[in-house]
């Protein structure tokens, strides 16, 4: 994985972009490449790249790549390329090709539409031809890409912090502010700032040179869906599954997996276990016999498979700094407690390793969150109930609704279009981010085998009511993995890889987190009516777990206001 950055002039006379624009661009996505970096500098245009190198060589991975008249930057993971290279291009694939490399000679042969729906694994691209500049991104959208219009350029990059500091006048999204304090992370607006927009999961943005004088004309559109199968049973769970692993670990030496003791990191490192090549398995916890500590379930199952465990142990002393540079690290605020497990891990996991591979996106195709169950049982009332962290009522802009964050009216949705929009939506905000930002800040490449397009393509085959069974979701994965895992692991209730708040039973750490709400000058009340809350924790009442999620995320927001948007904006 890597970062990508450039923009493009809007009209044909000669636009010069200020080389100090160009310097905050490529600083912007370095984190994302430490490897290696080049710039291509044109009279109306730049492609700006950052390279972490996991396939290919210095030679064949820099980019932009060329081909004819037209050159693009990637940022992503085409797992299948060798596949394509022998079977359309008639080329034979040689172990250190770059996997990007093929995307120019395919995008030629086929046409960009189809040339992306053969490609099997995240992207975020950006295709430059002599009088037009194309955006695409992957259908679940794991590989951010965002753009600005700012004057007569349109500006692109991996990172939304680096449009933001070429602004004049960035002004908050309220839209998006409430979306958080609700749903703990942005929307269907995306940004928490007006004027910056992303690419939409499976999206195509077409920007055209015009005539003096012209509006700029943004059209969109979007990647054709995989052909789906027309029959799933058990053992084309386990095959399109167990395929998706073995390409994602196919050219890696050496690699890390998380393992929480769970269905879905439990179903990766069995498969893994049973293979030759090395790996080591890492689980965070507080080590301390809290009930929420994944700890030993992990360490039990990776001693009875044989499996190389790393424990790692969340310290109190740890919280406070690891928060804080997350805030910076996610850009945006996400209330994700995890935020923080996650940094840690990232820092630890790279001293060793440079792929990571991870069982995020299991609960969204499978439907095993309980908020699921409660739609289906007692509707959207319930499901949003279960989502939020604040309620609207609690929020000062009494005109929010719901339908705000689905970017649609949901009213009237059965349980498989409200999964299919919070797979749009909530994945990609809130838990893609976070594996985007979080672990390429400290060099690491996080591949998730449960997002295979194939893997996505059989599930949604299935119908919601096959998935939730007996109060149980993700039931078929249950049962095709049963045999190999055993029905203890299998049927596990879900236990959510997450911050253990019995942290907040230390006096420090709870005055820091609680600062926001008693403080009246903190932008956290413009938002938000948290006098309740105020009330029971002044009273020393006893604070339910929404609670404690509430507090978070007040501070999570307070922190990024400071620290991000006026820090970026002033800074």
């Amino acid at each position: 994985m890597c970062g990508i950055a450039g923009y493009f002039s809007l009209v044909h006379s000669l636009s010069k972009v200020n080389s100090t624009i160009r310097e905050h661009l490529l600083e912007g996505i370095e984190s994302r490449g430490p490897d290696s970096t080049y710039v291509s500098i044109e009279p109306n245009s730049a492609m700006l790249f950052s390279r972490l190198a996991i396939t290919g060589n210095t030679n064949n991975s820099k980019q932009p790549f060329l081909f004819g008249k037209t050159k693009l930057v990637y940022n992503g993971e085409i797992y299948n390329f060798r596949k394509l290279s022998n079977d359309y291009l008639n080329i034979k694939p040689k172990s250190n090709d770059c996997d990007g490399a093929i995307l120019l000679p395919l995008i030629n042969r086929f046409g960009l539409l189809d040339a992306l729906n053969i490609i099997n694994g995240p992207f975020a691209i950006a295709y430059e031809l002599p009088e037009q500049l194309i955006l695409a991104r992957d259908r679940l959208g794991k590989k951010p890409l965002y753009y600005t219009l700012q004057g007569d350029h349109l500006f692109y990059s991996s990172n939304i912090s680096s449009l933001f500091t070429l602004m004049p006048s960035a002004k908050l999204n309220i839209d998006a502010i409430n979306d958080y304090f609700v749903f703990k992370s942005v929307g269907a607006t995306c940004s928490m700032v007006k004027g910056i927009y992303e690419v939409e999961p499976g999206g195509i943005v077409t920007v055209s040179r015009r005539g003096s004088g012209a509006k700029a004309r943004i059209q969109k559109s979007f990647i054709l869906p995989v052909p789906v199968m027309q029959r799933v049973d058990d053992v084309m769970i386990r095959q399109s599954l167990e395929n998706a692993i073995e390409e994602r670990v196919h050219d890696v030496q050496s690699y890390a997996t998380l393992l929480s003791g769970g269905l879905d990191s439990s179903i990766i490192n069995d498969y893994l276990s049973r293979t030759e090549k090395p790996f080591t398995s890492y689980t965070i916890g507080s080590d301390d016999g809290d009930s929420m500590d994944e700890i030993p379930l992990a360490q039990s199952f990776a001693t009875s498979r044989n499996i190389n465990h790393h424990c790692i142990t969340l310290r109190p002393d740890n919280i406070i700094d690891l928060l804080e540079e997350s805030i910076v690290v996610m850009e945006q605020p996400v209330q994700d407690p995890i935020i923080v497990n996650s940094l840690m891990l990232s820092k630890e996991i790279s001293k060793n390793h440079r792929v990571l591979v991870t069982g995020d996106g299991a609960d969204e195709l499978w439907l095993g969150y309980a908020r699921y169950r409660d739609f289906t049982m007692q509707g959207l009332k319930k499901y949003v109930e279960s989502l939020s962290v604040f309620r609207t009522t609690e929020l000062r802009n009494t005109n929010y609704g719901i339908n705000t964050y689905f970017g649609t009216n949901v009213e009237g949705f059965g349980i498989e279009e409200i999964a299919l929009h919070e797979r749009k939506i909530r994945l990609k905000n809130y838990h893609l981010t976070r594996l985007d930002k979080i672990f390429m800040k400290n060099g690491l490449e996080v591949r998730s085998p449960f997002l295979d397009m194939h893997h996505v393509s059989i599930c949604d085959r299935v119908s919601p009511d096959t998935k939730i069974q007996a109060n149980f979701g993700k039931a078929p994965l249950r049962n095709a993995f049963r045999s190999q895992l055993g029905f203890e692991v299998s049927y596990r209730k879900k236990q959510p890889f997450t911050f253990q708040f019995h942290y907040f039973r230390n006096p420090d750490i709870f005055s820091y987190f609680i600062e926001p709400l008693l403080q009246n000058n903190s932008i956290v009340h413009d938002y938000v009516d948290a006098s309740e809350l105020r009330n029971k924790v002044i009273n020393g009442s006893q604070l339910s777990t929404r609670n404690l999620h509430q507090i978070w995320s007040l501070k999570v927001f307070d922190l990024w206001y400071e620290m991000v948007y006026k820090g970026k904006k002033h800074g």
